[in-house]
């Protein structure tokens, strides 16, 4: 199952804050819903953290999570073609940790800014395929 669902245009600015999201298929699942922000939350023991897709999921904050032990990937933004993918969004502050794949996968995402995240052991680390704009601040 899914911890947090939005999935619809009808779903946006949204706050998720300071919760626990433990044991899911998806802990976060966001399409085609904008503006929603995830601060402060624990996302751990899933199998994939938070996944964003199409081009209706625009300008999300991603803000000082706990996202960690999950065994496929901690955020992953997608989308299948250039004008159907996920931009203008936030990910900051962010602490990823043993998870099992990616720490940070974008595919077909642009204009998304990767601030000041701290991610340690994890294998395949962080991947950006046909991305664009983005600002990674270290």
């Amino acid at each position: 199952g899914t911890g947090i669902t939005f999935t619809s245009t009808a779903y946006n600015d949204n706050d998720v804050l300071r919760c626990n999201i433990m044991n899911y298929s998806y802990a976060i699942f966001v399409s085609n819903s904008n503006l929603n922000t995830f601060k402060y939350n624990n996302i751990t023991g899933n199998s994939k953290g938070i996944y964003v897709e199409y081009s209706s999921s625009d300008n999300d904050k991603i803000v000082s999570n706990n996202i960690s032990n999950n065994t496929d990937y901690a955020i992953y933004f997608w989308g299948n073609t250039w004008s159907n993918s996920p931009s203008n969004n936030l990910i900051q502050d962010n602490f990823i940790k043993n998870n099992t794949n990616y720490g940070i996968r974008l595919e077909y995402s642009h204009n998304n800014d990767i601030k000041n995240n701290t991610l340690s052991n994890i294998i395949m680390g962080s991947i950006f395929k046909h991305t664009s704009q983005m600002v990674i601040i270290r």
